[in-house]
């Protein structure tokens, strides 16, 4: 069985045009891989992003405005962000 992990800074980066993207707390919906950043500091976030996988589909909305939505393993620039480890 492989697993599969997913570089969500780089990917941040490369659909936002942006850097600086850090891990935050956000709140659950329950469905999927859910990961929330920000831009800035802790006090002053310059944007916020939520990243949501489930099963190959991704979506990815900073400051509530969805900046990408699709099968990730179809893109090609995305899927170069995978990495696939095999579990022993």
């Amino acid at each position: 069985m492989k697993t599969v992990e997913l570089d969500f800074l780089k990917i941040l980066d490369f659909v936002t045009g942006l850097d600086g993207w850090v891990p935050m707390d956000g709140p659950k919906n329950g469905v999927g891989d859910e990961r929330w950043f920000m831009t800035g500091s802790e006090e002053n976030h310059e944007h916020e992003a939520y990243v949501n996988v489930d099963s190959n589909w991704m979506t990815i909305d900073v400051d509530g405005d969805t900046m990408y939505s699709g099968d990730y393993t179809e893109d090609g620039v995305l899927s170069s962000f995978v990495s696939k480890k095999k579990e022993e």
